[in-house]
């Protein structure tokens, strides 16, 4: 029997029920999924770990990161300073952490946290 994933995360691939899909949303104990032809489902998450064939095809680690902020050079020093907190917040939001990078402290917010954003007062 093949050794089941820890932990799901958005954007990771999944073959499910004889097709593949992407974990689109994690909700509490269900998991939305978008098979190739855009077609939604929600399962419960046990349901789905348990469930015959299952397997976790790539992770969402694999993605790749966002630009660095060196990509910003050259922008007017408004629309740089702008640019760059977006980054940092849209990194945040997605790993939990503001530089993506597992040595960053705690996350403040993102899909893992009950917390506020400290920079856009997003979350619960």
């Amino acid at each position: 029997m093949p050794a089941r994933p820890r932990l799901l995360s958005l954007g990771d691939r999944v073959r499910y029920d004889g097709r593949e899909h992407t974990v689109a949303a994690l909700h509490g104990t269900s998991v939305r999924l978008f098979d190739d032809t855009q077609a939604a489902s929600v399962v419960l998450l046990g349901h789905l770990l348990a469930s015959e064939g299952f397997t976790v095809l790539s992770t969402a680690l694999n993605r790749p990161p966002l630009p660095e902020a060196r990509v910003f050079e050259g922008l007017p020093e408004e629309a740089a300073r702008r640019a760059e907190w977006w980054r940092r917040h849209l990194t945040e939001l997605l790993t939990g952490r503001p530089d993506g990078d597992a040595g960053s402290p705690a996350a403040r917010c993102g899909p893992s946290t009950t917390r506020r954003c400290t920079r856009c007062g997003s979350g619960s």
